[in-house]
């Protein structure tokens, strides 16, 4: 961004002395002018009359509203998309989130969650599970909708004693070739249509596994920072606020 500045004449978002904004705290709206992503974010209301699971709050901030557009971009679109992060980034919370906006007359979601004793032979009854046959040896989701399967801890199946993480080359191997080879006729090769994965993970390291460059590059990876002290300062006071609020007395 200094280079930016200093070497080009390109129209960059103007930013306050002493705010800590960068350029990635600004978008180019509809009128082509830079806008600010706290426009975009929404006041979290807490339920006054129930008490939400605490997995399932998302207390909109910067980083997770620009997640969230980012990631909507690019599955839209069909393809992949990855999220990494330490814990408590709501990377599991902001794909959940998306996916709970489909219309399920048209697109179905469904989600998995993988370990260390995930096996290939897991990954492809669940996905077998939820297919249909429509032509010949094609299948999809029921009813000619379109499907998206969230993997969640995609990194985690046990990395075997020559490197492989077979568990991921049959996830490579669907979203690459767009099918699975048939476990009752070895040999056939099924081919599987209308549907995309979404997926996130922690970062690799420090003992955890990574997945092969092989399936990385069949993701559009987004980075999940952890949030600022000013938005765990907004998004503890929101829970706190709206769960000790007097109505509950």
């Amino acid at each position: 961004e200094t280079f930016m500045r200093e070497n080009t004449n390109l129209d960059l978002p103007k930013i306050k002395p002493g705010s800590g904004d960068t350029i990635f705290e600004f978008f180019v709206d509809k009128g082509g002018e830079w806008t600010h992503w706290l426009t975009r974010v929404e006041e979290y209301i807490y339920p006054k009359d129930s008490t939400p699971t605490y997995a399932t709050i998302l207390v909109p901030n910067v980083d997770n509203v620009r997640t969230d557009f980012l990631a909507h971009t690019i599955a839209k679109q069909s393809k992949g998309v990855l999220l990494i992060g330490e814990q408590g980034t709501a990377k599991t919370v902001i794909i959940k989130g998306y996916m709970n906006k489909y219309d399920i007359e048209e697109h179905l979601g469904k989600g998995l969650n993988f370990s260390s004793a995930t096996l290939p032979l897991h990954f492809q009854r669940a996905i077998e599970s939820y297919i249909d046959k429509r032509v010949g040896s094609t299948y999809g989701p029921p009813a000619g909708k379109k499907m998206t399967v969230f993997i969640d801890d995609i990194n985690m199946p046990r990395i075997n004693e020559w490197g492989d993480q077979v568990t991921n080359e049959i996830v490579r191997q669907l979203m690459e070739m767009g099918g699975i080879y048939s476990l009752e006729k070895p040999g056939d090769f099924t081919t599987v249509v209308d549907i995309q994965f979404l997926a996130a993970m922690i970062h690799p390291g420090g003992g955890r596994n990574d997945i092969p460059a092989r399936l990385k590059r069949q993701f559009v990876i987004f980075n999940c920072t952890l949030p600022s002290n000013a938005s765990i300062d907004k998004i503890f006071s929101a829970i706190g606020c709206g769960y000790f609020c007097a109505e509950r007395r």
